[in-house]
């Protein structure tokens, strides 16, 4: 929306339309920044968990073997 096509509604109801839709805009951008970085946290933590029970396995089979 540009300010002149939107300036009628808030001069008639003193509502900011654009700003309405910008902060609406930049507070889903960070909640989508904040998802994103916490699932990446999350694969990262499961991923180490993942090789550290493989890494154990393969040292008892090692060990086993020699």
């Amino acid at each position: 929306m540009s300010d002149e096509h939107d300036s009628w509604f808030k001069n008639t109801f003193g509502f900011d339309v654009e700003g309405a839709v910008q902060t609406i805009k930049a507070e889903v951008s960070a909640a989508a920044t904040q998802v994103e970085n916490t699932v990446t946290e999350v694969v990262q933590e499961v991923q180490g968990a993942t090789n550290a029970v493989i890494d154990g396995a393969i040292g008892a089979v090692t060990g086993a073997v020699k």
